[in-house]
């Protein structure tokens, strides 16, 4: 992913993390750029490894000049015992991520799945592939995969709260989203 040779332009991103496929999309008003960040637990030695490599790729990705970044919350499970290994290290990884942009200078937002349905769809519950056709028709873009078309979301949630920050009117966006900027903001 490269910075948009514009130098006026604004740049945002989503990251839809995952421990086996991250979705990773840059936005700059006009055209998306889309990774999926794909780890297998055998190829690492231990879980740290493995967090470490998604950190370094979803980060790295971004330009320097990235102005907001939407990170979708992680989904965790509590379960009788507490909560299971595998939310533990979305937890760790979720924040490593956040860390890492912190570090870079990159401001970042939050985004809990239902807001990020909601802004999609209209309301916050939908199954996966209702995300991925809206995608599609809203944006014109082709993704391959659920983590992508989540990241589009949230690169597209991140360019409103960037609109705002700039003081621009609202881009004929529906309510629904516009109520969503406005709790994540």
């Amino acid at each position: 992913m490269t910075a948009s040779t514009c130098p006026d332009r604004i740049i945002v991103a989503g990251l839809d993390l995952s421990l086996t496929g991250t979705g990773v999309c840059a936005y700059d008003g006009q055209q998306h750029q889309f990774r999926t960040i794909s780890t297998k637990p055998r190829d690492f030695k231990n879980i740290y490894d493995r967090l470490d490599h998604i950190v370094d790729q979803a980060v790295g990705l971004l330009p320097d000049s990235t102005a907001a970044v939407c990170v979708e919350a992680p989904f965790v499970r509590v379960m009788r015992g507490g909560i299971d290994s595998s939310s533990k290290n979305l937890i760790a990884l979720s924040h490593m991520v956040r860390r890492g942009l912190v570090r870079r200078g990159i401001p970042f937002h939050d985004v809990a799945a239902t807001q990020l349905k909601k802004y999609i769809l209209g309301k916050g519950k939908g199954e996966k592939s209702l995300i991925l056709r809206e995608v599609f028709k809203r944006y014109g873009v082709e993704v391959q995969d659920d983590n992508q078309a989540d990241a589009c979301v949230l690169a597209h949630i991140a360019m409103g709260i960037a609109d705002q920050g700039k003081g621009m009117a609202a881009k004929a966006r529906p309510v629904y989203q516009m109520e969503v900027i406005g709790k994540v903001a």
